[in-house]
């Protein structure tokens, strides 16, 4: 396999071994981790394996937010929803948009008189890999504010494709996700006749070019990047010409993809990959890298090591002097392939990243204070399985082995802070997860299915936006089962130029506007 060689250490959260390995990486002074004497490779597609299925961001404003995932990265939009007077809402995304550079969907919260508890943009992306945008007017935040914190690092992105010079990245560019998709000229092409802000840059992947364009998507401060095998003679030439490696605090082993060209391909066209999807008319792409920044990665392993609901994945450790950087990573199973590519694999993979970058520009806000700052909201405002936070919405989704009830009590050993709730699926009435703390600002929702061995379902309930600590309460429609409205009075859909369709008593939910024209 492509990946370093991990070994086996014994995590406290389960009753199973995860594997932990090490390579060596650091920044100015290097981070001491002690190699394990009991490396093995990492077991692809164990059947105890934890699948990482979902990043969740808090966002301003979440339809916008979609609208710019669908539109400049690929990312398919699959409903716009919203949560008022403890009733949920959806809208269906139109389909078909792409001829029409693609159509903004606004939900009742943007409206004068809105009385709106939360707000999501629901995406997906190859493998059923999914992307909540979501906004809460309820959350307890404390003197944090994610807005505040979304337009600070909307400040830092200089992002110039016109320049030939090195880029100096910022502390907190790994606050990203990136993709792979097996062309980029639709892409480039778009954000250029755009005029969208990117970086554009090239690096060797295993002897073969890549390139690669990072996006800042300012509606929730996150870079996102796309990384392609072919790009059209133009374009390259045009835009580029830079290598990755030459950029200042890049960390350039963390901005790269690590999988080859070959399995990529393999993955993508084994998801069944198309070159134009019919929403976003953009090639499909492949979530491969989930980034986060650390102030310390070595301490972010030991943390992770010992308590809360990340320390049971297969973590590797590298450093790198010359770089200043650091990087702990794990490979996680994504989605199951539909059909056998040619390498083997039954799944595609992606790797969960914390990134440290020593000397990075940071805008008087050091990465540890943006730490202390989301950590400190979680633990402000939730308990043992109890309460809610507003940085809790910065999380990714983990399927793991067992059942639920099984991690209470290793939970609990560490006095973590977490809240459980069922969120009923057809034909799995006790689906649901625990959302816990994690680390560096990043939680985790751990998914998976009840048995009440641990937990208690009457107080257990659904999960509900429209209560500060997501409780639910008898009368509230929420907490009655998966109850959505498909149609609401005075829900409103825009179109990109923000005009309205009729609200009243009709059902508006379902219906877009584009120009003068209902589509």
């Amino acid at each position: 396999m492509e990946l370093p060689r991990p070994g086996i250490f014994a995590v406290t959260l389960v009753a199973f071994c995860g594997v932990f390995g090490v390579v060596r990486h650091a920044r100015r002074a290097a981070p001491t981790v002690a190699l394990s004497a009991d490396a093995r490779p990492y077991e692809w597609g164990s059947p105890n394996s934890v699948k990482l299925f979902k990043r969740t961001h808090a966002s301003t404003h979440p339809q916008r937010d979609g609208w710019f995932l669908s539109h400049y990265i690929g990312v398919e939009q699959t409903a716009a929803e919203f949560w008022s007077n403890g009733s949920q809402y959806s809208s269906k995304i139109y389909s078909g948009s792409a001829d029409k550079k693609g159509l903004l969907y606004e939900t009742a919260c943007g409206l004068a008189n809105a009385s709106c508890c939360a707000e999501r943009a629901s995406m997906t992306t190859l493998g059923t890999f999914t992307f909540h945008q979501f906004r809460s007017w309820v959350t307890p935040t404390g003197d944090a504010r994610v807005e505040d914190w979304v337009g600070f690092w909307n400040g830092l992105r200089e992002f110039d494709v016109a320049s030939t010079r090195p880029y100096d990245w910022d502390a907190y560019m790994h606050l990203a996700t990136h993709f792979y998709t097996p062309n980029l000229d639709a892409h480039v092409r778009r954000l250029v006749e755009e005029k969208v802000p990117f970086l554009a840059r090239h690096y060797a992947n295993r002897g073969q070019a890549m390139f690669v364009l990072y996006v800042n998507n300012p509606f929730n401060g996150h870079v996102f990047a796309v990384h392609g095998a072919r790009l059209k003679d133009d374009l390259r030439e045009t835009y580029f010409s830079r290598n990755v490696d030459d950029d200042l605090h890049a960390c350039p082993g963390a901005a790269k993809v690590a999988f080859s060209r070959e399995r990529l391909e393999d993955w993508w066209l084994g998801l069944n990959g198309t070159a134009k999807n019919a929403e976003t008319g953009l090639p499909d792409v492949l979530a491969v890298v989930v980034a986060q920044p650390t102030a310390d990665a070595a301490a972010t392993r030991r943390a992770l090591d010992s308590a809360g609901g990340l320390a049971l994945l297969p973590w590797n450790f590298t450093a790198n002097r010359r770089d200043q950087c650091a990087v702990l990573e794990a490979t996680l199973p994504t989605g199951k392939l539909v059909k056998s590519g040619t390498l083997g694999d039954d799944q595609a993979y992606a790797s969960l990243r914390f990134v440290e970058v020593g000397g990075a520009r940071d805008g008087g806000r050091p990465v540890a204070d943006y730490v202390a700052v989301a950590d400190g909201n979680v633990k402000s405002f939730m308990g043992a399985n109890e309460g809610w936070a507003r940085f809790l919405d910065y999380h990714i989704g983990l399927n793991v082995p067992g059942v639920l009830d099984d991690y209470r009590a290793p939970l609990d050993a560490v006095d973590a802070h977490y809240h459980a709730h069922v969120v009923p699926q057809s034909g799995t009435p006790d689906d649901g997860s625990i959302f816990a703390e994690g680390a560096s600002g990043l939680c985790v929702e751990l998914h998976g299915v009840f048995n009440y061995t641990a937990f208690d379902p009457e107080p257990l309930g659904s999960l509900n936006f429209c209560a500060a600590d997501s409780t639910c309460a008898k009368g509230v429609e929420l907490c009655s089962g998966d109850v959505l409205h498909q149609a609401y009075p005075g829900y409103r859909v825009y179109a990109t130029n923000a005009s309205a369709c009729d609200g009243g008593a009709g059902d508006c939910a379902h219906y877009a506007v584009s120009g003068a024209d209902r589509v």
